[in-house]
């Protein structure tokens, strides 16, 4: 027997990525809302087919229609996450989309009583934006060595002399060497892998 999965992105139709161009997002909360019917309508043909799906619902829905979360998860569906604003990840900085990706996430656990696991990007991204994500990766990364270059001339300067606290110079260069390798290391492995997956549209909420 063959098996298919079966998702739905739980959002409106005003927030769809093609009229993104046409509808302002500051006049979302002035539109009429189907959303809520069409999900109900969902929910009881897959409860007449036997059918289980999971939901990747909207931060933003679920913050006025908690009510319609908690359905879906009393008729045995999965709940995930399809963000809470419904901006593409590449349009954002690291902050924002953590931020973004983190509060849809805690909402969805909050009203649903059910950990979210999964995570569904906004649209695919394309190569440009990827490529654009990497190289604010990089100037970031230059940032924080000049940052680093600045850190060693004042700790040579302070204990050209005489050690402080124990520490001379050399252990000094080498902590802040050291620290500033692995910091590093751990940035570009987690960042580059956010870019792939920007790509793919398969970044999974952590």
């Amino acid at each position: 027997m063959t098996k298919n999965a079966l998702t739905v992105d739980v959002e409106d139709y005003f927030q769809v990525s093609a009229l993104a161009p046409h509808i302002d997002r500051g006049s979302w909360d002035s539109r009429p809302c189907r959303v809520e019917r069409n999900v109900q309508r969902l929910l009881a043909l897959f409860d007449e087919a036997g059918a289980q799906a999971t939901f990747f619902t909207l931060g933003w829905v679920a913050d006025r229609y908690p009510q319609l979360v908690r359905e879906i998860v009393a008729q045995g569906h999965e709940l995930a996450s399809h963000g809470y604003a419904h901006r593409r990840a590449s349009e954002q900085t690291r902050q924002e989309f953590s931020s973004d990706v983190l509060s849809a996430k805690h909402l969805l656990e909050d009203v649903s009583g059910q950990p979210v696991r999964g995570y569904r990007a906004l649209t695919r991204a394309t190569a440009r934006a990827a490529l654009t994500y990497r190289f604010n990766l990089l100037l970031g990364l230059g940032a924080v060595l000049v940052q680093l270059v600045a850190l060693l001339a004042v700790w040579r300067v302070i204990l050209a002399e005489s050690p402080v606290n124990g520490f001379t110079w050399p252990q000094m260069r080498a902590y802040l060497l050291v620290a500033f390798a692995a910091g590093t290391v751990v940035s570009i492995l987690g960042d580059s892998s956010v870019a792939n997956r920007l790509c793919l549209s398969r970044i999974a909420a952590t």
